[in-house]
């Protein structure tokens, strides 16, 4: 089994640049209050820029969030280009698992 490295709190292109040429296999994205807080728009540029540079397939983008609402957060995830989420705080675990698997339709993990 290989063991995965994820370097998190990216803030700039040059950083990211760097955690992959050192072997990084995810990025992570710090997208709650901290002092390595990025905008999507920031997330959205490193990405196109890495994309253009070593592709897609070559990592993964996380965004780490703390009691993010579901709806936000897949909208920030689609506008940045994340590949999946890490999530801190104590969003419920229905609307965890809604947002996830899907299973409802319409806006009802929003309204929980």
């Amino acid at each position: 089994m290989k063991i995965k490295v994820k370097i998190c709190g990216i803030t700039r292109l040059e950083d990211a640049r760097l955690a992959l040429k050192l072997g990084a296999d995810e990025l992570g994205f710090i997208l709650a209050p901290s002092p390595r807080r990025v905008e999507p728009e920031t997330v959205r540029a490193v990405l196109a820029a890495l994309e253009g540079e070593v592709g897609p397939e070559s990592f993964r983008a996380i965004g780490v969030f703390v009691n993010e609402e579901p709806g936000a957060m897949r909208d920030i995830m689609s506008y940045a280009g994340l590949d999946c989420a890490v999530l801190v705080g104590s969003i419920g675990l229905l609307v965890l698992a809604v947002w996830i698997f899907g299973r409802l339709e319409g806006n009802f993990a929003e309204e929980l």
